[in-house]
């Protein structure tokens, strides 16, 4: 099952908001990415990132996986994601961990 999100990253939390429009910091997070439960691991990959999103933003990429957001582990139940996402205030910065190939790295 595919679910989708969207973060304003560098790692900045973001709302969505029209081009040209500063972040109000109301509404809910969102990172801008579809993803799924990794099979061979923990995490969820990221199957597609959207253009222009806090997530591309950010440096994630498509088959990168999340493993943390806040040093907290990110479960393989996709919805728990979106609910830290959207419950997190937007222009809030973030630690996010992924795996890309076999190395980890924080983005910020």
């Amino acid at each position: 099952m595919f679910s989708s999100i969207s973060l304003t990253m560098a790692l900045v939390i973001g709302a969505p908001v029209p081009k040209n429009v500063e972040p109000t910091g109301t509404g809910p997070g969102y990172l801008g990415v579809r993803f799924q439960a990794a099979t061979e691991s923990e995490g969820l990959v990221v199957t597609d990132v959207l253009p222009g999103s806090p997530a591309a933003k950010g440096g994630i990429r498509q088959q990168d996986v999340i493993l943390k957001i806040e040093r907290k582990p990110v479960s393989q139940d996709t919805s728990e994601l979106v609910q830290r996402i959207a419950g997190t205030k937007p222009g809030t910065i973030i630690e996010v961990l992924i795996r890309r190939g076999d190395k980890e790295m924080v983005l910020d």
